[in-house]
This record gives C-alpha cells, structure tokens and sequence, in this order.
C-alpha cells in the first residue's frame, strides 16, 4: 500500500526495502541498481510510538522502486517515467537519511531522471552539541564529488543536476526548536541544560504528469539533560522553582522537549 501524499505531513516514516547487489560498482564507491531490481511491493506497518514503518518487499512488476544506501558511498537507479496511473511503478523511496544527500538529475531526450543516495559518514560521524543540520565541509564536499564522479559512470546520457538535497536543507527547520529549549529560563545559578536532537529525513517522489516529483519528510524528537546533583537541586529549592523540581523527581534526568513527530515536509525545490 503505497503511502498517500498528506500523510507525509503527520505520519513519520521509517523506511527499508529489498537489499540486493547492484549492477555495476563492487570495487568502487559507486553501487548502480537496475529499475526492475529495484522494485517491490509496499507494506505500512505500525512503527508503535514512532508512526509507520515502510517495508518494500522484491517484486520486478512491483508498484514502487526503492533506493538503498551504502556506508561511505553512492548508490543509483535510472528512474524510468511513470506511466498513466495505476499502470507500472507509482511510488519512489529512499532509505532514510540523517547526514546523505539526495540528487536527482535529468537525462537528454527521456523523460527519465538517474536518482542517487550519497553518504560520507567518514568525513563527518557527527557528535553532541551541534545544530540538526550542521555538516562539516569536508563531508559537504565528500558527497558532491560522489555524485560527480558517479556521473561520469553514467557517460554521456546526462542533461543536467535538477535536485541537490542535503542535511543542511533537510534537518534546518529543527534547528530552531533546540534554540527554543536552551534559551528557556532556569532558576538563578542552575547550568545550563544540555539539549540534543534525534532524527531522520524520508524521500520519495510521486509521478505527476508522466514524470516524477519528489517530496521529502523530517521527522525525530528534540530531548535535554535535565540540570541534577545537590548544589542544583538545592538552588531549585532556594529560588522556588518547583517544576523543575518535580519533573527532577519523578522524570530524572533526561526530559523531551519535543516528543516523536514530523518536523517538516514538502516538495524538494527544482534547481533553476
């Protein structure tokens, strides 16, 4: 069951589909997938507190395709048109993503496009106390020179780049609600909380008009390391700050300021 395109704006999305060897790229850091390969049928399950989880199971007249990803590499699929609705593939995902790049590039005299999925964690393997959609240079160039060098494996079938969608685009609209939390008043004295995001982007695109459009979701949770230990528990007392208190009691040490939901969602923009 393919998932509809209004609930990308309430449900979070986890998605996996069918792993299977690509066609080209066991000695490079490109893996290539062939269309039929990569389609597969579409179950939606409950995901319990986290929404639904998106599930592709192998099937080469499959109603979806599905873009796996490689640690430290690229992958990619020539994404052929869609035909008239409810005929052939209908829906387009990839695997999450929390620090890949997306792009999408269009192909001379078809309406077909090459969908790719880059990921550089070595370049950057993240850490604490930085902003969602914070990448290091490094890894920004890391996962552009990945797709460069993929185009070139593709010769010259390519037209144009049309889609570059990384996790300085995705994750930015989480970013002002870790801002919203630290600067949130604590009794006189008390340090300063510790606050720290957890989430994931959803990509995937729908035929429109014989060709595709891509549509994304950020979805995660924003928790905080509650201030503890005597000195603080007992300036809470002195300045009567009883919340604080009291959510100390009885929630310890880690609060969540944000709970498990969609951060954002919406078309990918088209580079002019």
């Amino acid at each position: 069951m393919i998932p509809g395109k209004e609930s990308l704006k309430t449900i979070p999305y986890t998605c996996s589909g069918q792993t299977r060897k690509p066609q080209f790229g066991y000695k490079t850091n490109h893996f290539k997938y062939t269309f039929d390969k990569a389609r597969c049928n579409i179950q939606v399950i409950e995901n319990l507190q986290y929404g639904k989880f998106l599930q592709g199971e192998k099937n080469v007249q499959g109603d979806a395709v599905y873009l796996p990803w490689e640690e430290d590499h690229i992958t990619s699929i020539r994404l052929q048109a869609p035909l008239q609705a409810g005929i052939g593939a209908q829906f387009f995902y990839t695997a999450n993503m929390h620090g890949c790049k997306f792009y999408v590039d269009t192909i001379k005299g078809s309406n077909d496009v090459i969908v790719y999925h880059a990921n550089a964690k070595r370049e950057d393997p993240g850490g604490a106390g930085r902003a969602p959609n914070s990448q290091l240079p490094a890894c920004v160039q890391k996962l552009d020179e990945l797709h460069r060098n993929a185009q070139r494996d593709y010769g010259n079938i390519i037209q144009k780049n049309i889609i570059s969608f990384g996790k300085q685009d995705y994750f930015r609209d989480a970013n002002p609600l870790i801002d919203l939390k630290r600067v949130r008043a604590l009794p006189i004295g008390v340090r300063k909380r510790r606050v720290e995001w957890s989430g994931k982007c959803f990509v995937c695109g729908y035929p429109s008009g014989g060709k595709w459009r891509f549509y994304y979701q950020t979805h995660g949770e924003i928790w905080y390391e509650r201030p503890s230990g005597a000195g603080n528990v007992l300036l809470g007392v002195i300045t009567g700050h009883w919340k604080y208190l009291h959510k100390l009691r009885t929630q310890g040490k880690t609060g969540i300021a944000r709970p498990y939901g969609v951060i954002s969602s919406g078309e990918i923009p088209i580079i002019a």
